[in-house]
């Protein structure tokens, strides 16, 4: 009779697995295991030096390539001026004294570390801490620092055009302590990257770039070189084209009913007219807690502004013609009426079309 042999199942299973891999573990560790090893650990035993004097002191500014991965964008807070993302952010520069020590990694405390520091305010949170701080060192001595970064970080929008802006977000890195003849910030080539998905729904993040100059540091009045990662985002304006300027341009359009009804029914018109009044008011306090609170006009501030005047102006031509009316002028107020039916619409179709093409420019 033939057998079949089926593969071990039920409770020892698990534990039929666990044993086959500790009896092959001896021979794998003579091979890839050992391939992968770094170097030995008594030959990375640095010896003691100044971690204070930086490297090439006395031949020039010590050069420090920086360069920045957006892992991801979690959201911009037009309210709190901020952006909340992952980035991942890599230093390199050449130590001398490391040049005996390739395929070791140190601690920061035990070398020179570029002390580089984010000008912006900012609550952000290194993700690589204690042993997993560490920089890596390559031949020739070529230092390596990889650290990923999560949080917050405070950035300057200018909303004039908001809600059809674009945004230039800008990280600043400094080292407040070194001056512009000891320390160069330099751009890797091809060292700004930005990952192909973002969690981020109301913003096209198109690229993001890095730069370096000198320039004054305004809080030492002292120049500094200043390295800048600047993420270019363009906001997605469906959200504020179906939330607020849809419903607005009804309630604008609702007043303009009072033009069709006869100047004789002076209650109705004025009814018509203070009703969509007191909905343009309790529209906008419901939506003032999505927008920023500026001490200048946006783009929409500019739509809201002109849809108030606009509705405001038919409660006060509803409460002349029906004082017309009544005082037996009927035929004045009906042309009054007929010419308010064209002279609304085309203002307000002029007065939002030229404050949306010239933000869209």
């Amino acid at each position: 009779m033939n057998r079949t042999t089926r593969p071990a199942s039920g409770p020892l299973a698990p534990l039929l697995r666990l044993l086959l891999v500790m009896a092959l573990l001896p021979l794998w560790s003579g091979s890839a295991i050992a391939q992968a090893t770094p170097a030995p650990v008594q030959a990375c035993a640095l010896p003691a030096f100044d971690t204070n004097v930086r490297p090439g002191a006395g031949d020039g500014p010590t050069d420090v390539e920086i360069g920045m991965i957006v892992a991801d964008v979690l959201g911009i807070d037009d309210v709190n001026q901020q952006i909340e993302g992952d980035f991942l952010m890599v230093l390199e520069w050449t130590d001398k004294r490391l040049a005996d020590f390739g395929g070791c990694r140190f601690p920061i405390t035990q070398v020179w570390f570029p002390p580089a520091n984010l000008l912006n305010s900012s609550n952000l949170r290194a993700t690589y801490t204690q042993a997993r701080n560490q920089v890596s060192v390559a031949e020739g001595g070529r230092v390596t620092y990889l650290q990923r970064l999560t949080g917050t970080i405070s950035s300057y929008h200018d909303l004039h055009k908001f809600p059809f802006d674009r945004q230039q977000i800008t990280m600043e890195f400094a080292s407040p302590s070194l001056g512009v003849d000891e320390f160069q910030f330099v751009p890797m080539v091809d060292g700004a990257r930005l990952a192909d998905t973002l969690n981020i729904e109301d913003w096209d993040i198109r690229g993001v770039t890095i730069s370096a100059a000198n320039s004054m540091l305004s809080t030492l009045q002292e120049e500094r070189s200043i390295a800048a990662v600047t993420i270019d985002a363009a906001r997605y304006y469906g959200f504020f084209l179906f939330k607020i300027i849809t419903p607005l341009t009804l309630i604008v359009a609702m007043s303009w009913t009072v033009f069709w009804i006869p100047p004789q029914k002076f209650e109705a018109q004025i009814g018509f007219a203070a009703t969509s009044m007191l909905t343009l008011i309790a529209f906008q306090l419901t939506t003032s807690s999505i927008l920023p609170r500026l001490n200048y006009f946006t783009t929409l501030d500019w739509m809201l502004f002109g849809a108030t005047l606009l509705v405001f102006a038919a409660l006060l031509e509803a409460l002349y013609t029906g004082t017309l009316a009544r005082r037996g002028r009927e035929a004045q107020a009906q042309r009054i009426d007929y010419v308010c039916r064209f002279v609304f619409p085309a203002a307000f179709v002029l007065f939002w079309g030229g404050t949306v093409i010239t933000s869209i420019r």
